[in-house]
């Protein structure tokens, strides 16, 4: 039997040495703050700790969308899928144990991986998100199975191909809550393209780091670039006392992959999906598994499979 104690809350986990950024910050600065640190995010503080929202990457290709590169100009052809994607990939398979492959995805530090059938095909993507639904299952012993093929994410609308335009995959990542994209080849893997893969391209990221010096090219949104402005300023946060099942939870409900935490309107700290599936593991690895299964307990708790929606 594998045990998390049930007193376990957010300020067990969270991570309190964050990289923030004040309101009056330029996007373009909060941008190479964002490849620089290779973090997905950035909570907005005031200088007395303030929370005030999040500057994400998918915050950023809201503008990168106006980026000339990404259109068909007079002898400058339009960015392709193949211009961005990265070759060098964790792949999954569908009969590998399921907690073995969050095992992978903890290790090489990335949030999701393609997934692939004993014809080295194509199948869906096995992620973090997918990686907490496996964790709430396990505390009500629902199981369908112990390998990753149950629980990856088939959806075909995120697949492209290397041809596909670059403008077309950010107005994906833009419209919905995909991270990465599976560039195929007649059913095989050739690469992926990820939301830090485009800002990082070298002309995109050039566009970007000019902002400052030209008005924006549409005129009905040239504004002044603070960072603050192009915030996500909704997205959920959390008290530190809040328990680790319930943070499960608003994982698997939300779209949000990190939660600020607060005290007192304050920021004190973050947690992120990976904070949460790494104590899991590092907690699991502590107690014996049972001679006949692999039972996971995030907590004492029981009952009915809870709804989080």
């Amino acid at each position: 039997m594998f045990l998390v104690p049930k007193t376990t809350c957010a300020a067990d986990v969270m991570q309190t040495r964050l990289t923030t950024v004040g309101p009056a910050v330029h996007f373009s600065n909060a941008v190479a703050m964002l490849v620089r640190r290779a973090v997905s995010g950035l909570p907005i503080v005031e200088a007395d700790g303030t929370y005030l929202g999040m500057f994400s990457e998918k915050c950023c290709l809201r503008i990168v969308q106006d980026c000339p590169a990404l259109r068909d100009t007079v002898g400058t052809p339009p960015l392709l899928a193949s211009d961005a994607m990265a070759t060098r990939l964790l792949l999954l398979h569908e009969e590998d144990d399921v907690f073995d492959g969050i095992e992978q995805l903890l290790s090489h530090r990335v949030s999701g991986a393609p997934v692939l059938n004993r014809n080295e095909q194509f199948i869906g993507i096995f992620s973090e998100k997918t990686s907490v639904s496996v964790l709430i299952q396990s505390v009500f012993e629902n199981l369908p199975s112990t390998q990753i093929g149950p629980f990856v994410n088939r959806d075909r609308g995120r697949i492209v191909e290397e041809t596909t335009p670059l403008s077309k995959i950010v107005e994906t990542f833009v419209k919905t809550d995909f991270r990465r994209l599976p560039v195929l080849r007649g059913g095989h893997v050739v690469g992926q393209v990820s939301r830090r893969d485009v800002i990082k391209h070298p002309k995109i990221n050039r566009w970007i780091g000019h902002l400052s010096d030209h008005p924006h090219p549409n005129r009905a949104r040239d504004v002044d670039y603070n960072v603050l402005a192009f915030a996500d300023t909704t997205a959920n946060t959390i008290g530190p006392d809040l328990d680790l099942l319930s943070i499960l939870g608003l994982f698997l409900s939300t779209p949000y992959r990190r939660l600020p935490v607060l005290e007192n309107g304050r920021l004190v700290g973050q947690i992120s999906r990976r904070d949460v599936l790494q104590k899991v593991i590092d907690e699991t690895k502590q107690v014996p598994a049972e001679p006949h299964g692999t039972s996971l307990y995030l907590s004492a708790l029981g009952g009915e499979f809870p709804s989080f929606g």
